[in-house]
């Protein structure tokens, strides 16, 4: 058994955010540059001035589209922390990892307890990144872990396990 003792909080919500963000932050990057080249090209081969300010507005959304995309989210992640009474210091997530399937505790004081019993053919996919686990459980919902609340077992057994049970589900971290 592999096991992790882990608080549902505000951090651990945001390290899903940032990370789907970061997946789509070459998406962004490409629609800016969309928007800054129509931006050049009505300046320097459309002849006619008075597409200037066209021009103009098109390169200034294009600089700042991504940035402002970036706030968004991060404000939109923010409010969901604040509207989402789970998400707190005080609720407790325990993860075991078996052969055969994944049971998730979650408890806040006296409010609220849980107890998921997840056989691995539920998961999307499963990713690992340097610092956490992903287990999606579909396109944008995901139980968060972060590795260094690993309590018992190891990582190198929990990632045999993702791999028997997901097999192409589970994206390892590619080692260098």
């Amino acid at each position: 058994m592999i096991e992790f003792r882990t608080k549902f909080d505000g951090e651990v919500a945001n390290s899903l955010s940032k990370w789907q963000f970061k997946k789509l932050g070459w998406i962004l990057l490409l629609i800016s540059i969309v928007f800054c080249g129509i931006g050049l090209i009505f300046i320097f081969v459309v002849e006619d001035e008075s597409e200037y300010p066209f021009a103009v507005v098109m390169i200034v959304f294009g600089l700042i589209f991504a940035p402002l995309m970036w706030l968004l989210s991060r404000n939109s992640q923010k409010q969901i922390n604040k509207s989402a009474s789970l998400i707190s210091n005080e609720t407790e997530q325990i993860y075991q990892f078996f052969d055969d399937k994944v049971i998730v505790y979650q408890s806040k004081g006296e409010d609220f307890k849980s107890t998921a019993e997840i056989k691995y053919n539920c998961f999307f996919k499963v990713i690992e990144t340097p610092t956490h686990y992903f287990l999606y459980i579909s396109h944008a919902q995901a139980h968060v872990i972060v590795k260094n609340h690993l309590v018992e077992g190891n990582l190198e057994e929990l990632n045999h396990i993702l791999s028997n049970n997901l097999r192409g589900k589970f994206k390892p971290l590619k080692k260098n």
